[in-house]
């Protein structure tokens, strides 16, 4: 994370095997409120991380159905250990983060995705300009001395 310079957007996704809770004590800034179940020792170590590089947690920001917040399922074990962290500054871009339910995954894994705009910088181009001789303007006399130099 260090190397990646400040402009750039991050987005880190993955199963970090770590249950964030829904309780937000001292990680108000980086956790939404809106997890499974209660904080384990790998979801600390999450929240730690993300508080450390300025990230957010994508999916404990939205709220969701608890059935739309369980990223892996196993028979009668669900929970939510897949994650997407984004920096700060990028919080506005991002509209909302979603369990796909009913697709098929090759894991018990479901698929997470995040929805967000990414917007385009516009950069102005210099153009030179040349003046322009408005001809209509000119007296007669005025004309013909203008021609007489430029030709």
């Amino acid at each position: 994370m260090r190397t990646i310079p400040e402009d750039e957007k991050v987005f880190l996704g993955g199963d970090f095997n770590g249950h964030l809770g829904r309780d937000v004590s001292n990680y108000n800034s980086v956790h939404g409120g809106f997890g499974l179940g209660a904080r384990n020792e790998s979801g600390e170590n999450l929240l730690e991380f993300a508080l450390g590089k300025e990230l957010v947690i994508a999916n404990s920001i939205f709220r969701k159905k608890d059935e739309h917040l369980i990223t892996y399922k196993s028979g009668r074990h669900a929970t939510k250990v897949d994650y997407f962290l984004v920096r700060k500054g990028d919080r506005a871009s991002f509209f909302d983060c979603k369990v796909v339910l009913g697709t098929e995954m090759p894991t018990q894994h479901r698929l997470l995705v995040l929805v967000f705009r990414i917007r385009k910088k516009i950069v102005e181009k210099k153009v030179e300009s040349r003046g322009k001789i408005m001809w209509g303007r000119l007296k007669e006399d005025m004309v013909a001395t203008l021609s007489s130099k430029i030709s």
